[in-house]
């Protein structure tokens, strides 16, 4: 048996989970700058993360030194039969037990690795998703690029959806810009309340966009928001693959608050502010 492959496809195992946990991890220092949503959630979710994968590392560290120890039992039993067999001491036959092992701890290794690489790549994404920006009711604030990346877009595919993103943020700015009779808007009482002082002023802001009419009709504009959502998402579909829109989906973004660098809303309330 080859004694030093054995153990070398062990220690990789406990190396691979210790560098995922040095990478995957934030120190402490910067735990207080993720954001995840929620500022009330944001470091005991993260912090219940990380001692979930504390405790995962602890119990396979475990298991390793169980291996390590079930292997090392099993050659000294070998050993012991085969010098009882031919009369040769143990430490003579150590080095030349037959090489076709080499084949089994070569697979063995190979699972390890594997293994590695699945509990990086799981606990990472999940990591990540937890220090992504999310919007009240929590949907990923995504960056283009970085939703460009998780679809795997061509240069194509992603200036067509930039440009669907911003269209619907302009669709939205004139939604909640729409003038009543006495001549005002939704965002420019939001931006009264803001400078008055009004307790949570963008809870009430939503609230009123969930059950006020659009001046001149019968819809409310959540509904009227609704609609931009689905037709953003068909346009988005005319670009894309169906594997793409699939995954776009289980992403759960924000459709109408793509960081696109394009935020005419978030300019009008800035503007009016000065």
């Amino acid at each position: 048996m080859n004694t030093n492959a054995i153990l070398t496809g062990l220690v990789a195992l406990t190396l691979g989970v210790a560098v995922f946990i040095a990478v995957s991890l934030p120190d402490s220092g910067s735990l207080a700058h993720l954001q995840t949503g929620p500022s009330s959630t944001t470091d005991t979710s993260v912090a219940r993360a990380i001692d979930e994968l504390r405790a995962e590392v602890k119990r396979q560290g475990e298991q390793l030194d169980q291996r390590v120890s079930t292997v090392e039992r099993a050659m000294a039993l070998q050993l012991e039969v085969l010098a009882e067999v031919t009369s040769l001491d143990a430490s003579t036959l150590e080095g030349a037990l037959p090489y076709v092992e080499s084949e089994a701890t070569e697979s063995f290794t190979a699972k390890v690795a594997e293994v590695v690489k699945a509990q990086f790549e799981g606990n990472v994404e999940e990591l990540a998703s937890k220090q992504r920006v999310r919007s009240a009711n929590g949907q990923w604030k995504a960056p283009m690029d970085e939703l460009a990346n998780e679809l795997d877009m061509d240069d194509y595919q992603k200036d067509r959806s930039e440009e669907a993103f911003d269209r619907a943020r302009d669709d939205a700015f004139q939604l909640l810009t729409t003038q009543r009779p006495d001549g005002g808007n939704l965002l420019d009482d939001l931006v009264s309340d803001i400078q008055n002082g009004t307790p949570e002023p963008y809870k009430v802001f939503m609230e009123r966009i969930s059950s006020e009419h659009i001046p001149g009709t019968n819809r409310t504009y959540i509904s009227e928001m609704m609609a931009l959502s689905e037709l953003l998402n068909q346009e988005l579909g005319e670009h894309l693959s169906e594997d793409q829109v699939r995954k776009l989906k289980a992403l759960q973004i924000a459709p109408l608050e793509v960081q696109t660098g394009h935020d005419p809303i978030g300019d009008y309330i800035r503007a009016s502010m000065l």
